[in-house]
């Protein structure tokens, strides 16, 4: 068995500041069987492509999103004191729908011009 690195997809680790996770050589290397994604790649995309690209990440998100909170409601669920640590949970996204709010807001404000 040999320890040498076959073609793989780029992976950039953010820890090495964009060096492959792989191999830890940068993006342009040809070990790299396919590019990295860049702003010139991705215009070559349909935009039925693009819109299904960010379906399925908007989709993975509500999951990753899904999949925390079950976890923190678990671990608080575990705690000595689930009362206390369900509030402290609740109070470290105090505010988060605020964004949603505001641009709810603004819609019905918006919407209602020609």
């Amino acid at each position: 068995m040999t320890d040498e690195l076959k073609p793989h997809r780029y992976h950039p680790s953010y820890m090495h500041m964009g060096d492959c996770s792989v191999c830890g050589n940068l993006a342009d290397d040809p070990i790299h069987a396919f590019p990295a994604p860049s702003p010139s790649n991705m215009t070559r995309l349909s935009e039925a492509k693009i819109a299904e690209l960010r379906a399925d990440v908007h989709g993975a998100l509500q999951d990753s999103a899904y999949l925390a909170g079950a976890k923190a409601g678990w671990n608080a669920a575990q705690a000595a004191d689930p009362n206390a640590a369900y509030a402290k949970l609740m109070a470290s996204h105090d505010g988060y729908l605020k964004p949603l709010i505001e641009a709810r807001r603004i819609v019905v404000r918006e919407g209602g011009k020609s």
